[in-house]
């Protein structure tokens, strides 16, 4: 794919996943979300590998959807998203656990 256009798709998934991100009721998971979406992108930014970011565009494109289902109060979606926020699941919850 042309990198000009593969550019701008990034950047408008980022842009997208900010805006949703500041639409969630809960102010812990907005900052959380902005947080986790700024890191994610920042760590993958020089990627090389095509697959690795087809990979990556996809679980991007999987939480921005997730997101748009939290906003209309999904409330599988909005579980995932609290529980990821406040160490029930994911990294954070094996930091707090060490």
């Amino acid at each position: 794919m042309d990198k000009v256009i593969r550019r701008q798709q990034i950047l408008s998934l980022y842009r997208n996943i900010l805006k949703e991100s500041s639409k969630f009721f809960d102010d812990n998971a907005k900052i959380f979300l902005k947080n986790r979406t700024r890191k994610r992108f920042k760590e993958y930014k020089d990627e090389t590998d095509e697959t690795r970011i087809v990979n990556k565009l996809a679980d991007a494109h999987q939480a921005l959807n997730r997101l748009k289902r939290a906003n209309v109060f999904d409330v599988k979606s909005v579980t995932r998203i609290l529980e990821l926020t406040y160490g029930r699941r994911g990294p954070m919850r094996h930091q707090l656990l060490k």
